[in-house]
């Protein structure tokens, strides 16, 4: 399956890039295509989770790191999937938040939810404003920065 990076100009999808624009010629013409519309990652936005991440092990007694912390976010809030044997054993596995696993949208979901989860379970007495102001100020990267493509 190829993949073409577009950029949406009034009711048009336009190729973002001359690598996409000769990919797009190498289809057929008059043929039908079926896309399915993805929006990409914010790097910035990622950085900030992770620095969210990063800031709250820091300061907890239970986490030494922040994948433990992503681990019980992702458990706690379903990211998970169901894996079965041939000997009739269940596990459940974490699914991926990378780049390739999750566009934006899906991103932005589980980082607001996570950001609700960690303020209302795992650090009670801080609220999200401050511990996105301590986020900004460790990375030096404004919370609404990371909404926008770099």
């Amino acid at each position: 399956m190829q993949e073409i990076t577009v950029i949406r100009r009034g009711s048009a999808l336009i190729p973002s890039s001359p690598v996409d624009e000769n990919l797009l010629h190498d289809l057929r013409e008059g043929t039908a295509y079926t896309v399915k519309l993805k929006r990409d990652r914010s790097s910035r936005h990622h950085r900030f989770f992770w620095g969210i991440l990063k800031k709250v092990v820091e300061n907890h007694e239970e986490y030494n790191k922040p994948d433990q912390l992503l681990l019980w976010l992702k458990i706690r809030l379903g990211y998970v999937e169901e894996v079965r044997f041939h000997d009739d054993k269940i596990w459940w596995v974490a699914k991926s938040t990378g780049f390739a696993a999750m566009d934006q949208t899906e991103f932005r979901q589980f980082f607001d939810a996570s950001l609700d989860l960690i303020v209302s379970d795992v650090i009670k007495g801080m609220n999200k404003k401050e511990l996105i102001e301590e986020v900004e100020q460790m990375l030096g990267l404004n919370f609404e920065d990371v909404w926008r493509k770099p």
